[in-house]
């Protein structure tokens, strides 16, 4: 038998209701007012530093009308994802645009990326750094789950026809070490948080999932020089 509901029964639930869509009202507000208070990237003039011999560069410097530079981690899943829009891109615009590579480590949260960078760096010596650069970022998943992936790293510089010995004994230089470090500084004196930070022709543009969108942009940029 079901007990018997009273008139405080039915006051005491009002108020519980009442209260509740109060709650969740304030709640929606609150998160509504915190979405549409969120400003839009503005990056004041910020401007990266000029394409310097180097830098690792995708294409023919010397014929193209604007570089898009692009500051990266290695062990960065959004990085990856842009990986083959940019070479798609360089391809695509035939050499007007070509793509600049700057080492961007997070290492806070992506302890093994200053590895990383040192093993294109180093297959880079040895004239092949975007060969190793596209190994990197197509088995990211594999390598990424590794404490410490520099076995994997030395079968990628096997695979892609480098000299082992000199691979190895590159990847621990403390001149690459040096570099890379220095790398991450530039892009910290930038106010640079996170990757990947793209410029064109040095100035900061935001970056998008679409690829069409991402070109448009780049290619309104370089109609303004």
């Amino acid at each position: 038998m079901e007990p018997q509901t009273t008139f405080k029964d039915i006051i005491t639930n009002r108020h519980v209701l009442i209260w509740g869509s109060v709650c969740i009202g304030i709640v929606a507000l609150l998160a509504g007012l915190a979405y549409f208070s969120t400003p839009e990237p503005v990056f004041k003039g910020v401007t990266a530093p000029g394409v310097t011999e180097s830098d690792w560069v995708r294409g023919d410097r010397t014929a193209a009308k604007a570089v898009l530079v692009e500051y990266s981690d290695f062990e960065c899943p959004a990085c990856a994802f842009y990986a083959p829009m940019l070479k798609k891109l360089e391809e695509e615009t035939k050499g007007e645009v070509v793509v600049a590579y700057r080492h961007f480590p997070l290492t806070r949260i992506h302890p093994r990326a200053p590895l990383a960078a040192r093993a294109a760096e180093a297959a880079g010596i040895q004239g092949k750094f975007f060969e190793m650069h596209d190994e990197l970022f197509s088995n990211q998943t594999t390598w990424s789950k590794e404490s410490d992936p520099r076995n994997i790293f030395i079968e990628y510089a096997k695979k892609i026809g480098l000299n082992e010995t000199q691979f190895i004994q590159d990847l621990d230089s403390d001149a690459l070490k040096t570099k890379i470090a220095l790398a991450e500084q530039e892009g910290k004196n930038l106010g640079l948080t996170g990757t990947p930070s793209f410029f064109i022709n040095g100035t900061q543009i935001t970056p998008t999932n679409s690829y069409a969108e991402f070109k448009e942009r780049v290619l309104a940029e370089v109609n303004k020089q």
